[in-house]
């Protein structure tokens, strides 16, 4: 029998692992630079062409989930995230390399915009919003520990090492959703994707302001949270003069608030409800941004500081995570695939914008940093005040 259990524990080891592909090279930047013989700007749109393949790939697999299935099209993506991950090894040249992480970048789209769209169709609405923020609570887990990981591999293996693992972990994933049937309630329907029928979907999705803003929220925070991480290896190890090794630890040691804040997020939903979550989750971001901007002006060289600030802004926005997320799902029933997909496009679009400001940001001035993780921080506080209001 194809539990519901079942499904969760494929949506969960799928999620992690097109997580774990980006943190876990992180410490490996700096290399990637002098292995091909390029700047560092270059070597850092390795994140935002991932993250932009995932844009891409967002509105397509959404909508065919709707109409085909969420686990065949799960399968499919998942066997181009496995095509761009072996690319990535094997690249000879960047040009090569960035274009593998695009590709791999289009597949990762699938677990997170199929996966999380299948999760309100097979639990009850209040059990599906328990399940989302426990789910991330378990997927907070990969940033926390890939960057170690990582880090450990760059210093005995090189680079393409934190890949190879990733293949790995990939391999496994393909094989068991390969070998799983689909559910007959998913039989993929007949015929071609109604284009009009599409269009007419997304518009009504736009259309609905609750959506919108509930979708802002998180990625407006996860914005900073990537420029912060394209941008810092470069400034442990130019400015502190760090090990791969090293920073990649105080890179975890960030994520480690994120991992508090998802595991405390039942609890503070079940005490306080979404609303009052949502908006400690929103001051928490306010803190953090705030502190790293005062920590820039008094305390650059420290590591620790930095990171505490740091985590402070991940810890409000693992608060946001969980209830904004099935807030925003929940308003749609016949069409969460492509609503999944709208809330993905958000997600990816600030995503890839963090990433490009931070490939383009001074790697030795924490300042800039501090300042554009404030304005997103503001800009989250101010969307919740207009739902607030409406």
């Amino acid at each position: 029998m194809y539990s519901r259990a079942l499904q969760t524990f494929i949506i969960m080891i799928a999620t992690v692992t097109t997580a774990a592909a980006t943190a876990i090279f992180l410490p490996s930047l700096p290399a990637l630079t002098t292995y091909f013989h390029t700047t560092s700007d270059l070597t850092q749109l390795a994140i935002p062409l991932a993250l932009f393949g995932a844009f891409v790939a967002t509105p397509i697999v959404g909508s065919l989930s709707d109409h085909y299935g969420r686990l065949p099209v799960m399968k499919g993506g998942m066997l181009v995230f496995l095509l761009g991950t072996a690319a990535c090894i094997f690249a000879p040249t960047l040009p090569l390399f960035l274009l593998a992480r695009f590709v791999q970048g289009c597949g990762s789209a699938t677990s997170f915009i199929v996966g999380w769209a299948l999760i309100p169709d097979i639990y009850p609405k209040d059990e599906s919003t328990k399940i989302i923020t426990w789910m991330g609570a378990g997927i907070s887990v990969s940033p926390v520990v890939a960057p170690v990981i990582g880090g450990y591999l760059q210093d005995l293996w090189g680079w393409q090492a934190s890949f190879i693992v990733i293949l790995a972990l990939v391999l496994i994933v393909v094989g068991l959703l390969l070998c799983v049937p689909s559910p007959q309630e998913e039989e993929p329907k007949r015929g071609t994707l109604p284009l009009l029928d599409l269009l007419k979907s997304y518009a009504e999705i736009l259309k609905h302001r609750n959506f919108l803003i509930y979708s802002s929220l998180f990625s407006l925070i996860a914005c900073g949270e990537w420029c912060y991480l394209t941008m810092v290896p470069f400034y442990f190890e130019k400015s502190l003069f760090l090990l791969p090794s090293v920073f990649g630890i105080y890179l975890a040691g960030s994520a480690t608030f994120k991992i508090i804040g998802t595991f405390l997020t039942p609890l503070v939903l079940k005490s306080i409800g979404d609303t009052k979550t949502i908006r400690i989750g929103v001051y928490f971001t306010l803190a953090g941004s705030l502190s790293l901007l005062l920590i820039s002006v008094i305390a650059p060289t420290s590591p620790l500081f930095i990171v505490a600030s740091f985590g402070l802004y991940v810890f409000g926005g693992s608060l946001l995570w969980g209830p904004s997320t099935a807030r925003a799902l929940q308003h749609f029933e016949k069409s969460r695939g492509a609503a999944s997909a709208v809330r993905g496009l958000a997600m990816t679009l600030f995503f890839t914008l963090g990433g490009f400001v931070g490939s383009f940001l001074n790697d030795g001035a924490l300042g800039f940093l501090a300042i554009f993780l404030c304005a997103m921080a503001f800009s989250c506080w101010w969307a919740f005040s207009k739902l607030d209001n409406s």
